[in-house]
């Protein structure tokens, strides 16, 4: 046994639900993947990226996050949904969604997995990637929308430079939002970038099929504005199928008033 291996034998009952992965020692990862019983080759050589990465795609891990945010973020969002009447924050589209349009809406595909799957298999993986084959693999899938064809109930996936980036610290360049709202030359929108994917899919489940919302105090933060001219190259939409999977990939790219790309952890960790 090898060094990492002793040192990560002492984290193996480590509940890896209990805080962000980015909030764990190499070593508590290391015995994490142990208590998962992922094999993992060359331990002392892996880099943090690559346990968080690994942890991240493992069946059992995602069962229990799924679960604990369950838990967690379900009740709060349907005691709020359950409060609609209160008109100071619920926020209603002028045109609802057709429920009933083509079996191709309710089309089962696995786009998440087969993105995990690859990026197991390769190295240097970051958002710019996971971005890249999130759009190549809702490309393949047909999943690609004009602007125009928009509606507030969509969970979409888009390139966007912001109109007044000197009034944010900083603000994401490829948002997947829900769309709640549309007036006018912009759109509100409810992007999920501004939560750690470790709570992602699990408020991503709680929107389908909702086209009025009170969006919980917690997630507040994920509420944006979105001009139509702003919003840059094709718009994907995704499939119901895959909210929460799809919401879990770091596919976001934020950035300062100047362009420059900002610490990912301060924006999961903000409050607002």
């Amino acid at each position: 046994m090898s060094k990492a291996e002793r040192e990560a034998e002492v984290y193996r009952r480590l509940d890896a639900t209990s805080r962000s992965l980015e909030n764990f020692s190499i070593a508590e990862l290391g015995g994490i993947t142990l208590g998962y019983d992922m094999k993992i080759s060359n331990l002392g050589n892996k880099r943090k990226s690559d346990l968080i990465k690994a942890i991240r795609s493992n069946s059992k891990y995602r069962k229990d996050i799924r679960n604990k945010t369950n838990r967690e973020v379900e009740p709060l969002v349907q005691e709020l949904l359950r409060q609609q009447k209160d008109r100071e924050d619920i926020v209603e589209p002028e045109t609802s969604r057709d429920t009933t349009s083509s079996s191709e809406e309710f089309e089962e595909t696995d786009i998440s997995y087969t993105i995990m799957e690859r990026a197991n298999q390769t190295s240097n993986t970051d958002a710019d990637w996971y971005a890249k084959e999130l759009s190549s693999e809702l490309s393949l899938a047909g999943r690609e929308m004009s602007v125009n064809e928009l509606r507030p109930g969509d969970f979409v996936f888009f390139g966007y430079t912001a109109r007044y980036p000197e009034r944010y610290p900083y603000y994401d360049r490829r948002p997947l939002a829900f769309i709640l709202d549309m007036k006018g030359d912009k759109m509100l929108g409810c992007n999920v970038h501004y939560l750690n994917p470790d709570i992602r899919d699990s408020f991503a489940q709680t929107m389908i099929n909702k086209t009025a919302i009170q969006v919980p105090g917690p997630f507040k933060k994920t509420l944006h504005s979105y001009f139509y001219s702003n919003i840059s190259g094709i718009v994907y939409s995704i499939p119901e199928n895959e909210y929460g999977d799809i919401a879990r990939l770091v596919t976001e790219n934020f950035v300062d008033p100047d362009g420059m790309s900002v610490d990912i952890n301060a924006v999961w960790d903000s409050v607002n």
